[in-house]
């Protein structure tokens, strides 16, 4: 009788089955023990357990065959708890043999193979990338309250000044998005509102005004800030917009709102093994020119930073992704610079 992980075709009797399930289950509860100890990373659980589960659906639906019952009732393993105890109760009795010819490969039988392996490729990959949600609005026009970004995985050293970075707050570990402004060594200054590195004043460019309705935004619903307030509930809330050119030439955008002591600080000089980073929305965020006894990000150590984001793949300005009427539809797939 053949024992393939990818043949829906056929049947199944009892030792194979109970092989593939108690080796599944033992990797899924090794990954978690793994993970509970700090061992093994979140990613590579969830990763463990979703393969071992996508790997049995084949061999449920031979199981089911055995029985002479339809695949489709492997369906049922999606229902919390009902189905944990169908994987086991199918695995008991010793059904009357039936012909493999009885139950031949069909198109659907593809399907689902394609969807299995898109899965495993799918979770493998969470080693190089990572999703993660924008809360507020210190990275806007870039990045909006609500965007769900994707960050791919990098080196430390690999971090250039431009580059929109994830990284672990240095006191909290909480991870937070930010743009990376100055390297080791470098000398950073804001004077009236303009970035200075290392003595050379960033070029800002007017592109007039951000214009966004003022309302709560994104799963935190946060009202935003406004250089034209105060303003009502559904409102027009504006913000002075400019493009910022780095030395190195990257460019990007930036907000204004309203002068700030943060437009005016003193030299800071970023030390051996760290990076500067600022809020593109500059007088709503708390980044490197607060330190971290004021509750701020202060210098970030290269080792902390552990992602550069490079799309938005969806956005929303509810508090649900699943609430499509508030899907920023013009946001799909964006790419962040």
């Amino acid at each position: 009788m053949r024992y393939s992980p990818f043949d829906w075709s056929g049947t199944l009797n009892r030792k194979p089955y109970w092989i593939a399930l108690l080796l599944a289950l033992s990797c899924q509860v090794a990954a978690f023990v793994l993970k509970d100890i700090g061992a093994l990373p979140s990613w590579v659980a969830l990763t463990t357990l979703t393969t071992a589960q996508f790997l049995l659906w084949p061999l449920l639906v031979r199981r089911l065959h055995s029985f002479g019952a339809s695949g489709y009732w492997s369906l049922l393993v999606a229902i919390p708890f009902l189905g944990f105890l169908v994987t086991f109760a199918i695995g008991i009795p010793r059904p009357k043999a039936q012909s493999d010819d009885t139950w031949p490969a069909h198109w659907t039988h593809r399907i689902g193979q394609t969807i299995l392996l898109l899965l495993v490729v799918l979770g493998l990959s969470r080693a190089f990338w990572a999703p993660y949600t924008i809360p507020s609005g210190s990275m806007k026009p870039t990045l909006l309250a609500g965007d769900f970004a994707l960050a791919r995985q990098i080196v430390g050293a690999t971090v250039a000044a431009g580059d929109v970075v994830l990284f672990a707050h240095p006191a909290t570990g909480y991870e937070i998005v930010a743009r990376v402004i100055g390297l080791p060594g470098d000398r950073i200054q804001m004077m009236d509102s303009v970035l200075h590195i290392n003595d050379t004043p960033a070029q800002q460019t007017a592109q007039g005004s951000f214009d966004e309705l003022f309302q709560p935004q994104g799963p935190l619903q946060l009202l935003p800030r406004c250089a034209n307030g105060p303003v009502g509930i559904g409102g027009t809330c504006s913000k002075e917009l400019f493009e910022e050119a780095l030395p190195n030439g990257h460019r990007h955008q930036i907000l204004n709102i309203a002068r700030s002591q943060a437009d005016n600080t003193g030299i800071y000089t970023v030390p051996e093994g760290h990076v500067f980073v600022l809020g593109d929305n500059r007088d709503n965020a708390s980044d490197s020119r607060v330190p971290l006894f004021a509750r701020g990000v202060g210098f970030v150590p290269i080792p902390n930073v552990t992602h550069k984001l490079f799309r938005v793949a969806f956005s929303t300005s509810g508090e649900s992704y699943q609430d499509l009427s508030q899907w920023r539809w013009d946001r799909l797939w964006h790419p962040v610079r």
